[in-house]
């Protein structure tokens, strides 16, 4: 049991980012003490990820803005307080563990903080209970990059798991995970709550955790209504290609090493298609290879008869719509409006009536000039699927579409699929829970593809 007492009181607490005329974080009241675990509940955009930032001692030393309230974390000021000081009392595991990775491999990044910490012996011993904590032993040499995304999630709660932190902020940590690892999380959980650790979980699925929660903090932000569902505008809609669809011939794929081995397959485009598979089975690679993303290794990848490689990835944007796990690294406009708009632009496809009706759709016009970094994760996420449509592609590939959703969207991801593909449009998703309404299923094991 650690024996200090990690305490929060939050009294009204509340924050307004620059430039913006509506808080993101409306009046919060918190009391929580060592071996309690709360979890934080509300919708996309709810002030969910702003609360734990503000917890994680970030407001408004990282993040321009304006506090409002009184916040002690662990004694300190959280609002005045120099951040260094909350470096190994209160870990913050965020929804974009990427951006956050940059040692050569997950040995060295977990081993990062504990020498800052000043750490000269057992950093050995330290580094690996904590990979061990989280089932990546496997891939200590191995670069976080070249992770799967949810083993970088889980890669990332290694790196504060060994400093041993009092306080422990895990924001959305269940999306991305297969079964196996949402179990191992939710008994790390169970285990960080019994050595008096203080844990706040922003999750949208309450349920594995119910067992061990101790309070059930709602956060409300503005009233935002969910759009009424619209059928396509149709007169939008191009004519449909005649599209074959994909050929493998002896295909291995992989970054620094083989993910996927000795693939044969003939992938037609209809009818929709599932793919599951547990964490680092290739699911990810496999929709990078299909978009042309990640050549082969070795072997051939046909697309439409014609090999992938030999096909412009920019012409290939209006066949093709791709929408991956890590919203960040596909914005690079300042406004969401701008975003959405950009590859209809670019690939000669603008349709003022099929965009606002995406916009409509995915609950964008009211983020409509805010810029994408400053969006929570569920709004990014649905962002970056409208934008998959906005050149009116062919096929979509969606990698984790319900990924951080709130429930209200996760159906809408369900019966915009179904909306779809009654219009000739395909879909090929992946998806760690078979709910997506999608005919067809392959199954990735071991590096190996099974139909």
């Amino acid at each position: 049991m650690k024996s200090s007492c990690a305490m929060i009181r939050a009294i009204g607490v509340g924050f307004q980012y620059a430039g913006y005329e509506i808080p993101s974080l409306g009046s919060t009241e918190l009391e929580a003490r060592e071996g309690q675990l709360i979890v934080l509940q509300g919708e996309n955009g709810s002030g969910k990820s702003t609360f734990l930032r503000c917890l994680a001692g970030l407001m408004p030393q990282f993040y321009q803005g304006t506090t409002h309230g009184e916040l002690t974390v662990d004694g300190l000021d959280a609002f005045a307080a120099d951040p260094h000081e909350f470096f190994g009392r209160c870990a913050l595991v965020s929804q974009e563990p990427r951006s956050q990775a940059f040692c050569p491999n997950l040995f060295e990044e977990i081993a990062f903080g504990l020498r800052n910490l000043g750490l000269k012996e057992n950093i050995s011993f330290r580094v690996e209970e904590a990979a061990e904590a989280v089932g990546l032993t496997p891939f200590l040499g191995h670069s976080v990059r070249t992770l799967s995304g949810g083993q970088q999630k889980l890669a990332l709660l290694a790196c504060h798991l060994a400093l041993r932190p009092k306080i422990l902020l895990l924001d959305e940590p269940l999306a991305n995970l297969d079964e196996d690892s949402q179990r191992r999380l939710i008994q790390l959980i169970a285990r960080e709550k019994s050595q008096g650790t203080l844990l706040i979980v922003s999750e949208h699925q309450r349920g594995p955790l119910s067992a061990y929660t101790d309070e059930v903090l709602t956060l409300k932000g503005p009233a935002v209504q969910l759009p009424t569902e619209q059928p396509l505008p149709l007169a939008s809609l191009p004519p449909r290609l005649a599209i074959t669809g994909w050929l493998a011939k002896d295909c291995d794929w992989g970054h620094q090493s083989v993910v996927l081995s000795d693939i044969n397959f003939h992938l037609p485009t209809h009818p929709g298609l599932l793919i599951t598979g547990a964490n680092g089975s290739g699911k990810t690679t496999l929709l990078k290879a299909l978009r042309g993303l990640l050549p082969p290794r070795r072997g051939r990848l046909d697309f439409n008869g014609v090999p992938l490689k030999k096909q412009k990835i920019s012409q290939m944007a209006s066949v093709i719509g791709y929408a991956g796990q890590h919203s960040d690294q596909h914005f690079f406009c300042l406004t969401v409006k701008e975003e959405l708009e950009a590859s209809a632009h670019l690939c000669g496809r603008y349709d003022a009536n099929w965009l606002e009706w995406l916009s409509q759709q995915w609950g964008l016009n009211s983020l409509a000039e805010r810029p994408p970094y400053h969006l929570s994760g569920g709004e990014k996420r649905r962002l970056l699927l409208a934008a998959s449509l906005a050149a009116r592609p062919e096929l979509l590939l969606w990698d984790e579409p319900t990924a951080g959703l709130d429930s209200v969207y996760q159906n809408r991801v369900k019966a915009m699929i179904s909306q779809l593909q009654a219009h000739g449009f395909s879909v090929i998703a992946s998806e760690h829970h078979e709910n997506l309404p999608l005919e067809r299923r392959m199954h990735l094991k071991q590096g190996q593809v099974f139909v």
